[in-house]
C-alpha cells in the first residue's frame, strides 16, 4: 500500500461486521492469496478516499 488506510474485516453468522485490522502504509494484506486459499471469508474496504495500493 502506498498511501491511506484499509480496513481487514468479515461478517460474523448474525451478518455483523467484524473489523480484524487497520492497514496503514507499510502494511501487507491478501497472504492467504498468496497462500494458495481458493475460499476466502475476509474483505479489505478502502477508508481513506486518498487510499492507492
Amino acid at each position: 500500500m502506498e498511501k491511506g488506510k484499509v480496513k481487514i474485516g468479515y461478517y460474523n453468522e448474525n451478518r455483523q461486521e467484524v473489523v480484524k485490522a487497520i492497514l496503514c502504509k507499510g502494511k501487507l494484506f491478501g497472504q492467504n492469496a498468496i497462500m494458495g486459499e481458493d475460499k476466502r471469508d475476509e474483505f479489505a474496504q478502502s477508508i481513506d478516499n486518498n487510499t492507492s495500493i
